[in-house]
């Protein structure tokens, strides 16, 4: 199967996402730093008898971050003995009082558990995240209790095979670009984790590639998974915890973007380079949006009053407020593509319609993303249309555009 061999350009993109030892040096110092600031603050309000370790967490730990993408995650691991309803209340004071000796400033968020970012003076960021040390899964009693048991595991496999180190980012990297890396609301796609451990099951990101060729919606079960079948749509156990399901945050549209290059590169190998040459960012041109506004294709909605609230919060909102205008929009007759909800220093709701008026574009539904005939559908379509194929939940889908030509009123009375 020589079409499953890498293209030559993989070596060499592989290069550019190791990083740099000056990124490195500066990144490890200042994390050096930050520990050893926490570490002091602990002794010097005498809270060393309530915690047993403070350790880096993540990517960082593992050495699978991305240059100029890293999260820096330093736990406070509590015994078990310390309230559950203290652990918030100790990491806010340990890190206030540690930040004023960095001059760093502090921002409060919470998820489903309070944490805390140190915002240092040269810009970089780092979590200070409470958690109770366990042993095992368990022992586990907050969400991030798993998280060190995750970074043992894959430290453990890296130390014996350093290779997959680099085929991990350049998962990573291929995801981000896909706009599938994360496994928050907003994105519902591959956590870091995941990605990890779906390369260390499969030994390279080639092999995983061919398999996720096969993967199918509701129908794919990687380890022996103990819970309810067919329960997601991707079942990945968790190699530290038999009863979860590492992919349960994976959206249908997620997993089957992922099939759906999976299944492209199978047929156009080079297509991997193309996609990870990508710098993955996504810069907002408001004259830009305008443009596109005027043609009718989307609709932005800016909203600038909102509540203080943490990201992961807003998301949960205004993607159900998304959801709601998209379901009124088809019960009315519209037809929504696709719907997004980009959260900055404001709010964009992001609607892709057939039209806001009469029809400008006609919907063509093509086969499943696994179907023999998919690759066959894109190859037959793409030099029909100015719009390269995408995917809508487990299928693609190409559009045309017609010759003839309102939305604005459902949003308004949402």
């Amino acid at each position: 199967m020589s079409y499953w061999k890498y293209p030559e350009c993989v070596d060499h993109i592989s290069k550019k996402l190791t990083p740099e030892s000056s990124e490195r040096t500066k990144i490890e110092l200042d994390a050096q730093i930050v520990r050893k600031k926490i570490e002091e603050t602990i002794i010097e309000l005498g809270y060393s008898r309530y915690i047993i370790e403070v350790e880096y967490q993540g990517s960082f730990a593992k050495d699978t971050w991305l240059p100029g993408g890293l999260d820096l995650d330093l736990f406070i691991l509590f015994k078990k003995s310390v309230n559950k309803d203290l652990l918030g209340e100790l990491c806010r004071e340990i890190t206030y009082r540690a930040a004023e000796k960095l001059g760093a400033k502090v921002l409060k968020k919470y998820a489903t558990h309070p944490y805390f970012t140190l915002v240092l003076g040269d810009g970089i960021e780092i979590d200070v995240v409470p958690a109770y040390y366990v042993r095992s899964a368990e022992e586990v009693v907050t969400p991030v209790d798993r998280t060190p048991l995750h970074t043992r595991y894959v430290k453990g496999v890296l130390e014996k095979n350093a290779k997959l180190k680099d085929e991990i980012r350049m998962f990573k990297k291929l995801l981000k670009n896909l706009k599938i890396y994360g496994a928050e609301l907003k994105t519902q796609g591959f956590s870091g984790y995941l990605a990890e451990i779906l390369i260390i099951h499969y030994g390279s990101l080639r092999n995983l590639l061919f398999h996720a060729s096969l993967w199918r919606p509701w129908k794919t079960c990687i380890g022996r998974w103990k819970g309810v079948p067919q329960q997601f749509p991707l079942i990945v156990v968790d190699p530290v915890d038999s009863k979860r399901n590492v992919a349960a945050a994976v959206s249908v549209r997620s997993l089957s973007k992922l099939i759906g290059f999976a299944l492209f590169f199978r047929f156009r190998p080079e297509i991997l380079c193309c996609t990870l040459e990508k710098d993955g960012t996504i810069e907002v041109n408001i004259e830009r949006i305008k443009d596109i506004i005027n043609k009718g294709d989307y609709v932005f909605v800016q909203i600038t009053n909102f509540p203080p609230m943490p990201e992961e919060s807003l998301a949960g909102i205004y993607n159900r407020i998304v959801k709601k205008i998209t379901r009124i929009a088809e019960r009315s007759g519209f037809t929504v593509f696709r719907n997004k909800v980009i959260i900055s220093e404001n709010i964009l709701l992001i609607f892709h319609l057939e039209s806001t008026h009469l029809p400008r574009y006609t919907i063509h539904e093509g086969p499943p993303i696994w179907e023999k005939n998919s690759i066959s559908f894109i190859l037959k379509w793409i030099s029909e249309s100015e719009i390269w194929p995408f995917v809508g939940e487990e299928r693609w889908y190409i559009v045309k555009e017609r010759k003839t030509r309102n939305f604005i009123e459902i949003v308004d009375n949402v």
